[in-house]
């Protein structure tokens, strides 16, 4: 019996690791979203005060990207822990 529980300790961990996965995913997908709306607060504020934002909006513009990414990354995540709890039974 005591080594059924051992191996189910170590079938846990996989599981457990890509939980934090998940949470450091959404984690990151919503900080981008407040980098994101910052940014759009500051080129909003260049425009009033009749500044270049060309540089702003490139930047806007890599955030919006990583954020993709971030969700794709998020995607992969999830599809990890849904393998690792398949594997888990």
């Amino acid at each position: 019996m005591a080594a059924i529980c051992g191996h189910k300790r170590i079938a846990m961990l996989p599981l457990i690791e890509e939980r934090r996965h998940l949470e450091l995913a959404d984690r990151h997908i919503a900080e981008g979203r407040v980098r994101i709306r910052r940014q759009i607060a500051v080129i909003r504020r260049l425009r009033v005060s009749d500044f270049d934002d060309t540089t702003a909006l490139e930047l806007l513009r890599v955030l919006r990207a990583i954020g993709l990414t971030s969700r794709d990354h998020r995607h992969l995540v999830v599809h990890n822990l849904l393998d690792a709890l398949q594997h888990q039974n």
